[in-house]
């Protein structure tokens, strides 16, 4: 992506891959672009439009937050309020970092949505920042709530239904 200013034609996905930093500025100002299936086909001017959000200013605030980048480390103040709304019959992630031994998701599940069995190649490490749920892993069925944590070697055959509203961190290890 161009280092040079944002422009109102970027669409919100290219913004949010390049710049994960940026997602605080939508989650500030109430806008669920983040883990949005139509991020992909909105653009900053749409997102401005659409929300009666003066265009000058959130490209300010997005400039801003993407310059943080220079910085050699990524601070997000509020986990769970990185992805939008959760509504009913809804399952949204957001990838938060991605390189060739980590891999960090965050997942929000409404209530009731399942994850159905299956297994991973890497170690994974789940974090539940909010709601609960039931996993099973292996053969052992655990209910989960906000601040439980899970640690699975590679290829445990593991499953999830959110309880209730649910959203939790994933870290994949390679």
């Amino acid at each position: 992506m161009e280092s040079g200013p944002l422009s109102p034609t970027l669409l919100v996905s290219a913004v949010l891959d390049a710049w994960p930093q940026t997602v605080p500025v939508f989650v500030h100002r109430r806008v669920g672009c983040a883990g949005c299936a139509m991020a992909s086909f909105c653009t900053l001017e749409d997102v401005a439009r659409y929300y009666h959000l003066s265009q000058e200013q959130l490209l300010q605030e997005l400039e801003s937050e993407r310059h943080k980048m220079d910085k050699p480390y990524t601070y997000l103040p509020n986990l769970a309020g990185a992805l939008p709304e959760i509504t009913e019959n809804t399952v949204v992630s957001r990838s938060l970092y991605k390189d060739e031994k980590t891999d960090v998701t965050l997942f929000g599940f409404a209530a009731g949505q399942e994850l159905t069995e299956h297994r991973s190649p890497y170690t994974a490490i789940i974090q539940v920042l909010q709601g609960e749920a039931a996993f099973t892993l292996g053969k052992e069925e655990v209910k989960a709530q906000a601040g439980s944590w899970i640690l699975m070697p590679p290829n445990l055959p593991h499953s999830l239904r959110a309880t209730t509203s649910m959203k939790m961190l994933l870290t994949l290890i390679k």
